[in-house]
Order: C-alpha cells, then structure tokens, then sequence
C-alpha cells in the first residue's frame, strides 16, 4: 500500500491548473485498480496475522522485503534471523520475545561474531514457512524442511554471551549449524556459549553440526561451566586445528566444555584434534570432580586426535573422548597430578550402551583417554576415569597399551573390547596393525572388569563372568548392525543385569519427550 500512497501523491504532483484537473480525473478513473492492486500485494505479502504471537517471532527467509512486518505470525515473518534477534534483546518489548520459529532456508549472519544472543531463547527450525494445497506454514519436518545456519567458511555461526542472571536456559531445536569458523584463540567454530554471571542451562534436540572449525578448542561447540545437553544431535567433520601461533594444544575437534556434560542417542563421525598435544578428537570434557559427565547410547565412529606421522606416542589422549580431570585447579588438590596421589577425586565418565568404533590416537586412548598436561607423553601422568557399561570398543588405534581406553580409572562391565590395535612406530607401515596387548590401560592400577568379553584378557586375574572368546560380530552381513554379535556368540545373553545403571531408563524417555 505505500508503493501505491507514492504512486498516487506524485500523480497529483504538478504544475498547472489544467494539468491538475487532467490528473485527478485520471486519478479517479484508474483509482480502482490501485485499490486491487494494493489489496493483492497485502493479501499475498503481509497479510495481517488473525493470531499474533506477541513472545514469539517467525522467520522465513523466502517471505522476501519484511518491511512492516511485526513477525508474530507465518504471514508476517521476518527475512532474517538477524531482525528476529532485534526483539529478542529489545528490553522494551512486553511482554518479551522468548521463542524464535525458523522456517527452511539457509541463513547466513551478517556479523563476524555470528549470529549474537544475550537472554533465554528457544529457537527451533524445520518448519515449511508457506501455507498452499500442500500444507500450512507451520508443518514440522527436519529431513523435508531442512534451517541451515550457515557460517560460509568466513565466521563463527552462533555467539552466546550472557550477562543477565535471571537468563536460565537457551535451547536449540532442529538445527543444522555448518561451515563456521573460530580462528585465533577462541574455540567454538560453530558455537560459543558463556555466561559469566550464572550456570547456564544449554540445551541441544536432533540439531547437527557440520564441517565447523575452530583454532584451538571446540571446532563445533565451545562451552563454558554451563550445563550442557544434547539428545539426538549428530557431530559431523568438525576440527579444532591451528592454535595461536606457538601453541601445539588442541582439544575437543567437536566439543570442548568445561561444565556438566550429557549426551543422549547422539552421533560422532570424523572429528578431529589436529596438534600435537590435548585431545578428544570429538569431546574434551569432565573437568571438575562431581560434574556429570554422561554418555547414553551415542556412536563414536572414525574421530581422531594429533596429527599422523610420529614414530613415538604424542601428548594426546582419547581419539574419541578425553576426560579433562582438571582437578588440581581446586586447592584441596594441588598435586593431583602427581600418579602416586591416590587421596584426589577424579572427574569420571559414565557411558553406557554407546558404541566406538575406528577412532585414532596418535598417543593413547584410541577410543577414550585421560588428559595428559605433561608434554612428556608419559601414560603415568593420565588423568580421570571411565566407567563402561554395555559399550562396545572395536578397530580403534593408539600408539600404546589401552589402544580401546586409557585413564587413570576404568570400570567396564557388560562391555565388549576387541580388534583394537596399537598403531606402529613406523608411519609408512600398512595395515593392518597388531592387536594391543592391553586393550584397557588403568595406569593407576585401578582396573575392574566383570561380565565383559576382552581380547586376550587374563581370565585368571579377572574372573567376575569375563570371557576372551572373539565375539563374532555380524559385520557385512548385516549392514544396519556390523559391530553386534552374531546371535550364535559366546556375548549373547553372557552380561549381568545387576551392572545396568539404574537411571538409564530415566535418561532415554527423557529424549522422547
């Protein structure tokens, strides 16, 4: 209607008497039409919303020029998230923006900082964005309406920082994070999350990370003493891989978080660590004693830390995880580093029915280690603890004993451990590699194994139901599944009820909801 209002006013613009009688009679003839014109370019374009959503804003990048909208609806949404943003942290608003709706579409943000959010929000994408004969704008479908957010290879994806106490969570819900960057000393390629004045809740349902980068911790997601929750979510690609110069520390290649950590039926494929020292080519987490630290039936697979090409083991640990354990930062445990203390709490990490297949350590821990701070890259100075339920290790790599786990504590129970192989001395040496002599590596000595099937266990040492039969996985013949045992396997039916977690019920309804 503005277009018209303009059309009209410089109609009636002129000069003359004789040329403003002329125009205002044709003005009159033609006045109709603008009207038409005017009602089609509003019932197609900005509609006004018959429900506004006053706490919500909708965004649909093909809804084209949103000049006048208010985005409390799918008629009136907004182009950009970045608009949506806006309102989000515009204190004027009442009452406030707490949920953002984002259509299919990619988005890309306009600052080099990334998309930049400072209070509670939940933001959700997957939806059509468009009502017509095949559906409305508010359908949800994650693999039919894909919202990408989009780093381009130049900019980190998403900024958190939060400075308001009263901000308790910010959730992110069907989204695909690819293609950011994190250069220089600040981790987090496709997302940073701080919040210096309170615990912040951070919660992460079926959303991916994709092809992200960072220069030194976190290439997809870099998170402070937050709580951080994933369910569903899938971490593909990301790397932490070229530090400041000087500095030879990378860790967490898709999540570095200082904070309580539980993931729930999440993937990892093809994260890396790509320096010489720290670590957990997908995760670096676990840092502070008594913090959960949580894996449900997640699937590491092909993730690896430290740069190939050493003939010595280098100061990395867990091709899949690593458990900071940075417990001597607290001042009861000023020397917990030291092997011989045994008076310490350690950080520990629980999974239970995940699977790590094919991930690579260039030191120790080709599936899970602990961190190792010494550049020495002595086994001994390894921190932190596992405690393995229902897990299977199969084809990971490390340069030393424990090529499955390595740590200062490890529990497995109900567990299988085979065909993991210690990578040689010699890089130009082809596979495939001999198989480890210890496949878990306590290096305190602290090693329980019950009811587990482990290669070339002892089985004099550890009695407690273990077997060392192979576990005849199914591999080819059953693409869907390759690393469970055939139903004829000495595994089947072999485990204890009694080391099942209690709470692992609890964990997975949790992920339905």
């Amino acid at each position: 209607m503005d277009t018209m209002n303009r059309l009209a006013r410089r109609l009636l613009h002129t000069h003359t008497l004789r040329d403003r009688v002329w125009r205002c009679d044709w003005l009159l003839k033609i006045a109709p039409l603008l009207v038409l014109l005017g009602s089609l370019s509003q019932s197609v374009h900005g509609q006004a919303c018959a429900n506004p959503q006053p706490t919500i804003r909708f965004v649909y990048t093909g809804i084209g020029d949103d000049t006048g909208h208010s985005g409390q609806c799918w008629e009136q949404a907004f182009a950009t998230l970045d608009r949506a943003l806006l309102d989000l942290h515009n204190e004027q608003l009442v009452p406030p923006v707490t949920t953002i709706l984002i259509a299919q579409g990619t988005y890309t943000p306009s600052s080099t900082s990334g998309f930049e959010i400072g209070r509670a929000v939940r933001i959700e994408g997957g939806y059509r964005g468009f009502t017509d004969g095949g559906g409305s704008a508010g359908d949800r479908n994650l693999a039919l309406y894909p919202t990408r957010l989009d780093g381009q290879g130049t900019r980190r994806v998403v900024s958190v920082f939060i400075l308001d106490e009263e901000s308790e969570e910010v959730a992110f819900d069907g989204l695909i994070l690819e293609n950011g960057l994190a250069s220089g000393s600040e981790g987090g390629g496709g997302m940073r999350i701080q919040s210096p004045v309170a615990e912040l809740d951070a919660l992460f349902v079926e959303c991916t990370f994709e092809d992200n980068e960072a220069g030194v911790d976190g290439g997809a997601l870099w998170i402070d003493s937050s709580r951080l929750t994933l369910r569903n979510c899938h971490f593909v690609n990301n790397a932490a891989v070229e530090p400041p110069m000087g500095a030879f520390v990378t860790r967490g290649g898709a999540i570095y978080g200082e904070g309580p950590l539980t993931a729930v039926l999440c993937t990892f494929v093809g994260n890396s660590t790509e320096k010489s020292q720290g670590g957990g080519g997908a995760i670096f987490a676990g840092f502070r004693p008594g913090d959960d630290f949580r894996l449900t039936l997640c699937e590491f697979r092909g993730n690896s830390a430290g740069p190939p090409g050493s003939e010595t083991p280098l100061a990395v640990s867990g091709g899949a995880v690593c458990i900071a354990d940075d417990c001597e930062e607290l001042p009861e445990c000023s020397d917990c580093a030291d092997p011989e203390n045994d008076t310490c709490a350690h950080s520990m990490l629980e999974a239970t029915g995940c699977l790590f297949v094919e991930n690579t350590s260039h030191g120790s821990g080709g599936a899970i280690g602990g961190n190792i701070p010494a550049s020495s890259g002595d086994a001994a100075t390894q921190r932190g603890g596992a405690v393995l339920r229902q897990c299977t290790f199969a084809e990971n790599a490390a340069m030393g004993d424990g090529c499955a786990v390595a740590c200062r504590i490890v529990d497995a129970g109900n567990s299988i451990v085979y065909f993991n192989r210690e990578l040689p001395s010699d890089p130009k040496e082809d596979p495939p590699y001999p198989v480890c002599s210890e496949q878990l590596l306590a290096n305190d000595g602290d090693l329980t194994i019950a009811y587990s099937c482990v290669q070339d266990l002892d089985l004099g040492q550890f009695g407690d139901g273990n077997i060392n039969d192979n576990p005849r996985f199914r591999g080819a013949s059953d693409p869907d599944c390759p690393y469970c045992p055939h139903h004829c396997s000495a595994v089947v039916n072999s485990g204890s009820a009694a080391l099942i977690p209690d709470d692992v019920t609890d964990r997975t309804s949790e992920q339905s909801r």
